[in-house]
């Protein structure tokens, strides 16, 4: 099965790294967690990002999006690697430190 490069740890680095709060959402306290799914395309670049669980806040649901569209295409540690049409879910949180 692809994965994320570097593998799940990594995955967890670059959420931390690249999700910004949006600036209005930390103005109005609003946290949430928003659910995430998307397919990748026979290269591995992620591809159909939607919403599947909303935090109940639009802010937060867009910054989700954007930072699962930015990530980079995934890695097939097995070889030979065949494409697979694969959904994958994935949890986004948004709290206050």
């Amino acid at each position: 099965m692809p994965e994320y490069p570097g593998g799940e740890q990594a995955l967890v680095e670059y959420l931390s790294a690249n999700v910004h709060y949006p600036e209005q959402a930390v103005k109005d306290s609003i946290e949430g967690r928003v659910v995430v799914g998307f397919s990748l395309q026979a290269d591995f670049s992620v591809t159909n990002v939607v919403v599947l669980q909303s935090s109940g806040s639009a802010l937060l649901d867009e910054e989700a999006i954007r930072v699962v569209r930015s990530m980079p295409k995934w890695e097939c540690k097995s070889e030979p690697c065949y494409y697979i049409d694969m959904k994958y879910t994935l949890p986004v949180n948004f709290k206050f430190e």
